[in-house]
């Protein structure tokens, strides 16, 4: 071999910077080393720890580094740094040459982007060191073919002594054979540096291959001897054994099924039970059909044993080290799996990684003992892996993980992980993130990329650690800090571990007296490496499981109960102290056990950059080491000091009911027994219903001042909850009785009972099968009395409204429609009990049949009180204009100021408030009842009716009716329900007509008629109308079905010829009826109910005498729920009468028609209302002649509800 040039080496200036604090186990993380390599050089791919005579060294490769070999573009290069702060990093000069030439000056191969560095290792103290360039390129003879063939170097003394190995660099040129073999991607050196492993992983397809040399050999460009053992034909599996050239073996070509496996991307090297002598687990990535593999070899490549991963494309065997991790004495396997994603968390993460753990067994075989998942998504976990020796000396080899891409913003992590003797601990002792070293400076990436461990470099006994971040060009050196094993005790002295509470012999400075005790404490250490003497800080904590209501304190620091001390300790020698501690009187909690903590941690040195490192404690991540010791307070409870109680619970209500309102206490009697042991804490609970304020508690025991009992009032943090403590403790065979006081009161939450659920219970548990009678429930009625009284008044009392005289004008202004009238209401109850909510409905009769104004609702319904009111539809529907200098009616009493009042609910229903005891009632009266005045006033208003009805038809025939009313009017739509009307415009309208008391509505079949009882759909410009008596000539070919008022069995009326009859139209805006016999109508939550009736002409209908009646409006209090108009009307030809049913009234009476000899028509209606019965309906006879040339005989008699 050619010696390296003599020209002078150049010295690469490496800054050293010092890493900030962060709390670990013991690795040194605070005084860390970081060195940066060139810029883009790739410094910290590769990491090693070696020792050459006496000097420790970082060994760094950055494989795209720029050397000075001539012609050689980023060949790289191999660092070695300095392990103080001090020290620079140099080039180690394995090869200073430019390109290899023939002796005919052709150029023979490429050392630029070699990657020189790529793998660094070395074999410990003063052996042997090996680094590698995978790209290496050799060209052939004739220099048309460039291989990359990879090539590796050896030194022992960095200076001279460089060996180079480039097992490919042979004839067996090709992919298919060993042309793309790039030897040295992975590589190791065994401990005694006598083998160099090698692997190629491109050789053959890309199977890979292994190489096996001794280290001591000088090889010129020659290939590799090839000897096949006949008979065996496994391949890589199976090595040959060369005897007969040892310095050079290597493994076969196996089955095309292993191309592409990649055998040789990791090697490491390890005792595998072959005595002293090394062997090397080999990792095949690719292998066992894409699963991974790892392959165990002898020296000699005798293939030993094989381990395969369990996760398709996880790079099982990316990495590899070994560790005797139980300490047995044999080299345990750590095999990495950086892509291994866990999709059972069915999470979306990926490339998790995960490390697995082989156990040595007899002989050459492994069992898998511990796997260790990573912790982020993309974390790569296992992508580097390092034996750390036994970093915490405790007997057990441990390692480290590399996961370049972990942490919180993926910058890379690394993991410390103990053995122990069945294995890896569970949890990893200590994490150390790129973030945790590059405060103050910016983050480095790939932090964990590369790692090396498991030699003492600063000569403290314990081994360190180097990892290297390629990424940012940068490599940490951290030492390891000695682990002291700490001795402590903590103990009470006391004979029998308890402390009795009667038992009061110490003095506290007020001159109470108070149980107390001593309590001891001794400290000792030793450890390998530790100093001679340690500062000790000391923390004692008394009741340490009661922090924030401790029960025991120092006697020289009273009211305290911890206390620090800092003590030095000398190595070897233990230092204990005595304190005198004392326990409060009236303490409430005798069942928790009192215990002392002893908390201890070494004081660390306030100086960065020491040479010597602080000890820490052996223990794993706390701050903090522990020891402890309990004593117990002394209980009458037998020799176990156990006790057991047995308590049970009678609770009775003082009353069976409660009446709402009564402003009467409700209590509860309540008894709380102890059958069994001393019970401690001991507690009643009771929940208090929503409309219960608690008041008090009454004792009736006499034990009092033996057993307090303590009540704390329900609040909403409690869940309205009493609670009560009952003495400390309940004695065996003891009680307490006592009087719950409460006050209801009615709210909204109030149900139909007062429903309570109590328990006692202890801090010392019962047995299962004496709980049952510590549990009680208690339902108490409610029942309520309320006396709710409704009056009205009208002003003015009276109003007189003819119809027929007003005439239909342009109404903009309120001014127009007519005089004011104003109905007052007031609703008062009496109690005792409250009506939480009442509802109020009001209906009044809002227009005429003709669709005019009759009480037009100009503003919302003025109140004063607490009335919430509904908006509604009617009010000033027509827009008038409003006086608003008007005075409202409160306004105006004085009984509210301006802008006050709010408005009722108006709603088109019958339903009444569930409280009302009575409604405002608007009687009728017929014409028989009214005063002679009223008399007077009628018959003027009916003269001039008859007058106007004259003018308006004509000669009274049908036809000139409908002329009439077509010219003036357009008919909408109308649904009556119950007697109330909604308002629908479709068209020129449709009517149907629900029965009063919200029944099923009925049909009514079609016919043509001249007259009759007429009852009217329209659809569009059609109309279909039913006539029950028909006029002469016409033909009645439908018939009327007719539900009853009160949802009553129906009954039907046969069709007729009839000379007139009664006709019934309903209409809706401003329609009349022509015959009107009885008519319906209403506006949208409002009901007017009219029952009268009109003759027309017998043979034409002629005439039409109007509508006839009077309203009369008196105040009166009544059964009704809904407030009814109606008005009476008669013929000239008979009489009508009127008869009016209210809600709940029974009505047992009918009238006649009792017409003249010749009569031309009668009618006769009841109106029911819901609820009513009727026993005696209403008869319609005939005439006793006729003009239509049919003689009705009967009638129709309407039975039921």
């Amino acid at each position: 071999m050619t010696p390296p040039s003599s020209r002078p080496l150049p010295t690469i200036l490496v800054v050293a910077l010092y890493c900030s604090a962060v709390f670990g186990f013991n690795v040194d993380v605070k005084n860390c080393i970081r060195h940066r390599g060139p810029e883009g050089s790739m410094f910290g791919f590769s990491v090693a720890q070696h020792k050459e005579r006496g000097r420790s060294w970082l060994l760094i490769g950055a494989p795209e580094a720029q050397t000075p070999q001539p012609g050689v573009e980023k060949g790289g290069a191999v660092f070695k740094c300095g392990t103080t702060r001090e020290d620079d990093c140099e080039q180690i000069p394995f090869d200073m040459r430019g390109n290899n030439n023939s002796s005919k000056w052709i150029q023979i191969d490429s050392k630029s982007r070699q990657w020189f560095g790529a793998t660094v290792r070395s074999s410990g103290d003063n052996g042997v060191v090996l680094a590698c360039a995978p790209r290496y390129v050799y060209f052939t003879s004739n220099g048309n073919k460039r291989e990359p063939v990879g090539s590796c170097y050896t030194t022992s003394d960095f200076s001279t002594d460089f060996a180079e190995y480039s097992p490919c660099r042979t004839r067996n040129w090709g992919h298919h054979k060993q042309g793309t073999c790039q030897a040295g991607l992975g590589a190791s050196v065994s401990k005694d540096g006598k083998r160099l492993f090698i692997g190629a992983v491109g050789s053959w397809y890309w199977q890979g291959q292994l190489y096996s040399v001794n280290s001591s050999a000088r090889l010129p460009y020659l290939p590799a001897i090839q000897y096949i053992i006949d008979d065996i034909d496994e391949g890589q599996f199976y090595s040959q054994n060369l005897y007969s050239r040892p310095d050079v073996l290597s493994t076969n070509e196996g089955p095309p099924t292993d191309d592409d496996s990649y055998l040789g991307y990791s090697v490491a090297v390890g005792a595998f039970g072959f005595g002293s002598e090394s062997g090397a687990a080999v990792g095949m990535p690719r292998g066992a059909g894409l699963f991974g593999k790892v392959l165990l070899y002898s020296a000699d490549l005798t293939n030993l044993y094989n381990i395969t991963g369990d996760q398709l494309g996880a790079y099982f065997g990316y990495s590899i080290c070994v560790s005797d991790v139980d300490g047995d004495g044999g080299d345990d396997i750590i095999v990495g799996a950086p892509l291994y994603s866990e999709f059972s968390k069915n999470d979306g993460s990926y490339e998790t990684g995960k490390v697995y753990v082989y156990l040595k067994k007899e002989g050459y075989k492994f069992y898998e003992r511990n796997t260790r998942m990573g912790f982020n998504s993309k974390s790569r976990f296992g992508l580097a892996l390092s034996n750390l020796g036994d970093i915490n000396k405790d007997g057990y080899g441990d390692f480290a993980v590399g996961a370049p891409y972990d942490g919180p913003n993926e910058l890379g992590a690394v993991y410390i992980y103990h053995g122990t003797k069945t294995g890896i601990r569970e949890k990893y002792s200590q994490v150390i993130r790129s973030e945790d070293v590059s405060v103050g400076v910016r983050p480095v990436s790939t932090f964990g990329f590369s790692l090396s461990g498991g030699t003492d470099l600063d000569n403290n006994q314990y081994p360190d650690l180097i990892i290297g971040a390629y990424e940012s060009d940068t490599a940490y050196f951290m030492k390891s800090r000695p682990v002291a094993q700490m001795t402590t005790s903590v103990y009470f002295k006391s004979e029998n571990k308890q402390i009795a509470l009667e038992r009061r012999e110490c003095t506290t400075k007020d001159g109470t007296l108070v149980p107390c005790l001593f309590l001891s404490t001794c400290l000792q250490y030793t450890g390998i490496g530790v100093d001679d003497q340690l500062n000790i800080e000391m923390q004692l904590v008394l009741d340490a499981k009661k922090p924030k209501s401790p029960r025991m304190f120092f006697l020289l620091d009273e009211n305290r109960n911890v206390l620090n001390h800092s003590l030095t300790l000398d190595k070897n020698d233990q230092s204990c102290k005595t304190f005198n501690v004392y326990l409060k009187n009236n303490v409430r909690d005798k069942l928790t056990p009192l215990e002392a903590e002893l908390r201890y941690r070494i004081i660390e040195e306030n100086r960065k950059f020491t040479r010597t490192l602080t000890p820490v404690i052996d223990l794993d991540n706390e701050l903090f080491a522990v020891s402890r010791d309990s004593i117990s307070i002394q209980k009458n409870c037998g020799g176990d000091n156990i006790c057991i109680p047995n308590l049970r619970l009678i609770a009775t209500p003082d009353s069976e009911s409660f009446l709402l309102g009564s402003n009467k206490k409700l209590k509860v009697d309540v008894i709380v027994q102890n059958e069994g042991e001393d019970s401690f804490e001991t507690t009643f609970d009771m929940t208090v219903p929503p409309g219960i304020n608690y008041v008090k508690i009454e004792r009736v025991d006499n034990n009092e001042n033996d057993i307090p009992v303590q009540c704390s009032a329900p609040s909403e943090m409690t869940n309205n909850t009493l609670h009560c403590d009952i003495g400390n403790p309940l004695p065996r065979d003891k009680y307490v009785q006592f009087k719950v006081v409460l006050e209801p009161y009615q709210t909204t939450e109030t149900k139909a009972k007062y429903e309570f659920n109590m328990v006692v219970n202890s801090t010392n548990p019962e047995r299962f099968d004496s709980i049952s009678d510590n549990m009680k429930y208690l339902g108490v009625p409610l029942w309520a009395e309320t006396d709710l009284i409704i009056v009205g008044s009208s002003k003015p009392v009276d109003v007189h409204y003819n119809i027929t005289m007003e005439e239909s004008l342009n109404i903009t202004d309120e001014k127009q429609i007519g005089p004011q009238v104003i109905h007052i209401y007031g609703i008062r109850n009496k109690g005792p009990s409250d009506i939480l909510e009442a509802e109020a409905y009001i209906d009044w009769p809002m227009f005429t049949l003709a669709g005019e104004p009759l009480l037009y609702l100009l503003e919302m319904p003025e109140t004063n009180g607490q009335v919430k009111c509904e908006a509604i539809e009617e009010i000033n529907p027509l827009k008038l204009n409003i006086d608003r200098k008007r005075k409202s009616y409160f306004e105006s009493s004085g009984l509210i100021s301006s802008g006050s009042g709010a408005s009722v609910t108006v709603k088109g229903s019958e339903s009444t408030s569930s409280n009302s005891a009575g409604a405002v009632v608007t009687k009728t009266k017929t014409f028989a009842e009214l005063t002679e005045e009223e008399k007077r006033r009628f018959m003027e208003i009916q003269k001039k009716e008859e007058e106007e009805s004259k003018l308006q038809w004509g000669d009274g025939s049908y036809e000139q009716k409908i002329r009439y009313q077509n010219s003036k009017h357009e008919s909408t739509g109308t649904i009556v329900n119950g007697g109330m009307s909604h308002n629908r415009n479709e068209g020129s309208g449709a009517t149907v007509v629900t029965d009063v008391n919200r029944g099923p509505k009925f049909m009514i079949g079609s016919s043509e008629s001249g007259g009759g009882v007429v009852h009217s759909e329209y659809s569009g410009s059609k109309s279909t109308s039913v006539v029950t008596g028909g006029q002469r000539g016409s033909e009645v070919s439908g018939t009327s079905v007719v539900t009853n008022a009160n949802r009553g069995p129906t009954f039907t009326v046969e069709s007729s010829e009839n000379n007139g009859g009664v006709v019934r139209n309903e209409y809706e805006s401003k329609s009349s009826s022509s015959g009107s016999t009885g008519s319906t109508s209403s506006a949208q939550a409002n009901r007017w109910s009219v029952t009268g009736g009109t003759e027309s002409d017998a043979r034409y209908g002629s005439s039409s005498r109007g509508v006839y009646g009077a309203a009369h409006f008196d105040e009166s209090e009544s059964s009704s729920g809904s407030t009814t108009f109606q008005m009476g009307a008669s013929s000239s030809g008979g009489t009508s009468r009127v008869n009016t049913v209210g809600t709940d009234s029974r009505v047992a009476g009918s009238f006649e028609n009792n017409a003249g000899s010749e009569s031309r028509g009668q009618s006769s209606v009841t109106f029911i209302q819901s609820g009513s019965e009727v026993r005696g309906g209403s008869k319609v006879y005939s005439g006793s002649e006729t003009h239509g040339g049919s003689e009705v005989r009967g009638g129709s008699e309407v039975y039921g509800g």
